[in-house]
């Protein structure tokens, strides 16, 4: 359920633009985050553009695009629950991100925009997503969504939390089951 924030400057994407880069980041990144795109999965998925006058926005101390690669300046935040990306999997969001803007630009996916494009991925940690006034964790909202347990994706987002927990239960975190702790507090 990627939610995508799309930071740029003032006209720098036509609509038509933005409607070709919302779907292709919806596409891939559905695909790299649950491995299905459907209906579900796209009723989730926001991106929201934001756009900054030129003059609120400098690279290098200079307004005047002196250090803007070809294309011009992005940056984009992209919103996950925590554990739904495996590590092997970060790169390939970064990777699907800049190649869907270098297509919507018509610019050559080999060339870079480099400093000028960003990307950031924010894990909001299990717990913390909710809807409708409940809280939604990772699992309940692959369910929502319609994601299949694949066997990897699910195996991966249960020992992450697993792991998370017996490491908050050795540190004795307040309201954590201690019983699940591999040390003892004596």
């Amino acid at each position: 359920m990627p939610m995508v924030q799309v930071t740029m400057r003032k006209g720098a994407l036509t609509p038509e633009q933005k409607e070709k880069l919302t779907d292709r980041l919806t596409h891939v990144l559905l695909m790299i985050e649950g491995g299905t795109d459907n209906p579900a999965g796209r009723a989730i998925a926001w991106t929201i553009y934001k756009e900054i006058d030129p003059g609120d926005w400098a690279i290098g101390v200079k307004f005047d695009g002196t250090y803007e690669a070809p294309g011009g300046r992005f940056l984009f935040s992209i919103t996950l629950p925590e554990a739904s990306l495996s590590p092997d999997r970060r790169p390939l969001i970064i990777e699907a991100t800049n190649t869907a803007l270098m297509e919507t630009l018509k610019l050559d996916p080999e060339d870079r925009l480099g400093k000028s494009a960003w990307v950031h991925i924010h894990e909001i940690p299990e717990g913390h997503w909710g809807a409708g006034g409940e809280v939604f964790g990772v699992e309940k909202i692959y369910h929502v969504w319609g994601v299949q347990d694949d066997g990897e994706r699910m195996a991966y987002i249960k020992s992450y939390l697993e792991a998370k927990e017996r490491a908050r239960a050795d540190a004795f975190f307040p309201g954590t089951d201690v019983s699940k702790s591999l040390r003892s507090p004596w």
